[in-house]
């Protein structure tokens, strides 16, 4: 069964949210004091610097996931 596009842009976003968050699992066991550091200024932070970088996670997920749906359908591309 041919895949479509719209499912290896699924996949694509699924595969950039396993690295970003196995990524992130692995600074957060690796890199302690970084991290806890990071955490202390949230903390202290207002919230537009807590909104800024959830949309920056959003949009490093967002350009993950296109790079990787794209590469996805051009390597289907080339097999056949």
């Amino acid at each position: 069964m041919e895949k479509t596009k719209l499912i290896r842009f699924k996949e694509g976003f699924l595969y950039a949210l396993l690295f970003m968050g196995f990524n992130g699992l692995k600074e957060l066991i690796f890199d302690y004091v970084e991290t806890s550091q990071l955490f202390r200024e949230f903390s202290h932070a207002p919230r537009e610097v807590i909104g800024v970088v959830a949309i920056t996670i959003l949009g490093l997920w967002i350009v993950l996931g296109l790079l990787l749906g794209f590469g996805l359908i051009v390597s289907d591309a080339l097999k056949r």
